[in-house]
């Protein structure tokens, strides 16, 4: 038989919701697992005149759902954003201890952190080979100068086109390295918080797996 949790402040979920969360319904939502627990659905008890079902995407921002198969690892936030509402991992239903929460936000954490290692490395490399462009255009043109006689107002002429591609190339490719780092770290601002408070973790609270404020852990 499947397991069936009906999530609110009166649910039968086997986490507390604050009475005083309003956004959240008496009965908000069903979760339906599985009898293997291999199959998840989450379903909003309170249509569209209720307060919402909202699901987390991998940018971190949610969005509305009113029936649709989750994962375990999925955060759900029940009522719009705001502090009367609630966000949880489904698995919570399962284990209402956060550790595993932890566990799974660090695993996040890492796999961000090594994106913006990858993109601040080819950001600086761009900025590095933006220096050096120029310099190379006006050495070429020097030696090709010496190779054959030319008048300077050529030579200058010259070196303008030998960096002009190559500088605008990686003007471009500075400009989507840095703004796909911008994205990394915005992701990882709205992902890396604590699964019980939603404050964003600090790295301490990453390396020891709890919340420095709300003592969550």
């Amino acid at each position: 038989m499947p397991y069936i949790f009906t999530i609110g402040r009166r649910g039968n979920q086997p986490f507390e919701i604050d009475p005083s969360l309003t956004y959240v319904h008496g009965e908000h939502a069903r979760i339906t697992i599985s009898d293997d627990y291999r199959q998840w659905f989450i379903e909003d008890l309170k249509g569209n005149g209720g307060n919402g079902i909202y699901l987390r995407n991998a940018n971190g921002d949610f969005a509305r759902v009113y029936s649709c198969r989750i994962q375990p690892t999925d955060i759900i936030r029940l009522g719009p954003e705001g502090a009367r509402s609630v966000t949880f991992m489904a698995r919570r239903v399962l284990d209402p201890s956060l550790h595993y929460e932890f566990s799974y936000i660090k695993s996040l954490d890492s796999q961000l952190r090594r994106e913006e290692d990858e993109h601040n490395a080819t950001v600086k490399k761009h900025t590095r080979n933006s220096i050096i462009a120029p310099v190379a255009g006006v050495v070429v043109a020097a030696l090709i100068r010496l190779a054959v006689p030319m008048d300077p107002a050529i030579m200058i002429a010259m070196s303008s086109m030998a960096t002009a591609g190559p500088l605008a190339f990686l003007r471009y490719r500075y400009k989507d390295d840095a703004e796909r780092l911008k994205e990394i770290r915005a992701r990882r601002a709205k992902i890396v918080v604590c699964p019980k408070c939603g404050r964003q973790l600090s790295d301490y609270d990453v390396r020891n797996s709890r919340c420095s404020v709300c003592k969550a852990m």
